[in-house]
């Protein structure tokens, strides 16, 4: 189970590290820092507590997702990060619509990244494996008990 947690994990810092890039590429569109300067960008008002309510959640549900996803029990992981991937999912596409300023080809690539990556999140919170499914070798791998004997303690046990 660890390394589907381990994968989701990196998706989600992945996830993180695009919407960074989507927000740099985004500043370094013709004009974007002077109107910035006078609190809009791409005809937003970056001072209203939507659009910082919005952009810091760009980066927070990730990275608190990447904690959740190596803490919550496997069948609540399994609800949220299927819930948040694709609603990341449907966040990216929406990032796709040309706003006010365009879309440039990086921030297609972006953009089509941040689409990409919280569908796969999707994806491996569909095909977690259920604890029904995981055979009694994994879990006692998961608990060290493989070569053991009735009283849980191998050859090394035995030597003091």
């Amino acid at each position: 189970m660890l390394a589907w947690k381990l994968r989701i994990v990196v998706l989600w810092i992945s996830l993180a590290v695009c919407q960074s890039a989507s927000t740099y590429l985004l500043l370094l569109q013709p004009g974007a820092v002077r109107d910035l300067m006078t609190g809009h960008l791409q005809g937003e008002d970056v001072q209203g507590a939507g659009v910082q309510v919005y952009t810091l959640l760009l980066w927070l549900v990730p990275m608190v997702m990447a904690y959740l996803t190596l803490v919550l029990k496997d069948a609540d992981n399994r609800g949220v990060n299927a819930v948040l991937g694709g609603g990341g999912a449907l966040n990216g596409v929406a990032m796709l619509v040309p706003g006010q300023g365009g879309v440039t080809p990086a921030g297609v690539v972006v953009g089509a990244v941040g689409v990409l990556v919280p569908l796969l999140i999707l994806w491996h919170a569909w095909k977690w494996p259920r604890p029904d499914e995981v055979g009694t070798d994994r879990r006692q791998e998961s608990r060290g008990q493989e070569g053991r004997g009735p009283e849980g303690q191998g050859h090394e046990g035995r030597h003091r």
